[in-house]
């Protein structure tokens, strides 16, 4: 079988677009709850800051991007422990902007859109980490949002 030069260039060009397109970096995780995540190493990697975790923790969700050292992040909270986070958070107004470089799922931009958005106050990063919270669900969304 003979390929013409023009269909071997529109090949490489769709591998070279669809490449581009993703990201092979991506990593999810998913934990029923605190002790399966901790157990695994979760907590110990950073994405997610101690000041937010809880022993309440239940249904946690982490998506990271090594490439462009962001995260997105999901768990659910007893509302005790929504109501402990919620003294070290800022309300604020910024909108929720989708991250480039990340597949977010559907339900999770969802979630945050749909929630009130605040800034973790005890952030030593030099990035901003923004949570919603849903109080309905007590589930907390986390991003993290590089600074320009």
């Amino acid at each position: 079988m003979k390929i013409s030069k023009t269909s071997f260039v529109i090949s490489i060009i769709l591998l070279t677009a669809f490449s581009q397109s993703c990201s092979f970096d991506q990593v999810e995780s998913k934990y029923d709850d605190y002790v399966s995540a901790k157990q695994d190493g979760l907590f110990d990697k950073g994405w997610i800051p101690t000041t937010m975790t809880y022993e309440s923790m239940t249904n946690i969700y982490q998506k990271t991007n090594i490439d462009i050292n962001t995260c997105i992040f999901s768990f659910n909270l007893s509302r005790t422990d929504i109501a402990n986070l919620s003294d070290k958070l800022l309300l604020t107004q910024t909108p929720y902007e989708k991250l480039p470089g990340i597949n977010t799922p559907k339900w999770w931009e969802k979630g945050v859109t749909a929630s009130n958005h605040y800034l973790l106050l005890e952030n030593k990063t030099t990035d901003s980490i923004y949570i919603a919270i849903d109080k309905h669900d007590n589930k907390i969304f986390g991003w993290f949002k590089k600074k320009k």
